[in-house]
């Protein structure tokens, strides 16, 4: 069935408007720079990992991390699948009142300090990531940005540089737990 379309004077009807809503609910339209939210959940424990989120319908991903807080005040850290090695970051960290924090390294075991919780939800901590590539057979390019725990923010970024692909990545405290926060990660759609 094809699209209806009228000029003036035309006559709608029912059946004629009903079939141009089946025409449009089996025929979307996406839009070209749209986020599709493709999975997340809530933080626990001193690990929790987000599995089967990357796939080869995206290149590039938006995560999104809200009201989070832990056992006690701690520094967050992060890991693709399970490398362990390749990890070239840098990042700057302010302490309102303090002066800035400067830090990188390379070839480590994660992506450092991409967080940092507080011990208490009025002190939580509201974070983003940009990541692209991570399941394409290539390097993975990561952006990050925090603020929080009353007097924290922190931006950095850095490579994992492999040609691995991944599906999935986790989130860990240095000491405590996770009491609380919410996960959302968001494809962006190729054009």
């Amino acid at each position: 069935m094809a699209l209806t379309t009228y000029t003036a004077g035309e006559v709608l009807t029912a059946a004629s408007l009903n079939d141009n809503f089946t025409f449009a609910a089996a025929n979307p339209v996406a839009a070209a720079s749209a986020l599709v939210r493709v999975g997340g959940g809530t933080l626990s424990g001193s690990s929790t990992a987000f599995s089967s989120v990357f796939s080869a319908t995206y290149n590039s991903y938006l995560v999104l991390v809200t009201g989070m807080y832990g056992s006690a005040a701690t520094v967050v850290k992060m890991t693709l699948g399970s490398a362990s090695a390749a990890y070239y970051w840098s990042r700057n960290l302010t302490l309102t009142g303090a002066t800035t924090s400067l830090g990188g390294t390379a070839n480590t075991s994660l992506f450092d300090d991409v967080g940092n919780t507080g011990a208490t939800l009025a002190n939580s901590t509201a974070m983003q990531f940009y990541l692209h590539n991570p399941f394409a057979t290539q390097q993975t390019n990561v952006a990050w940005q925090y603020w929080g725990d009353g007097n924290y923010y922190g931006v950095g970024g850095g490579q994992l540089r492999n040609a691995t692909s991944y599906t999935a990545f986790t989130l860990t405290t240095t000491s405590g737990t996770f009491s609380g926060g919410t996960v959302n990660i968001y494809g962006y759609a190729l054009s």
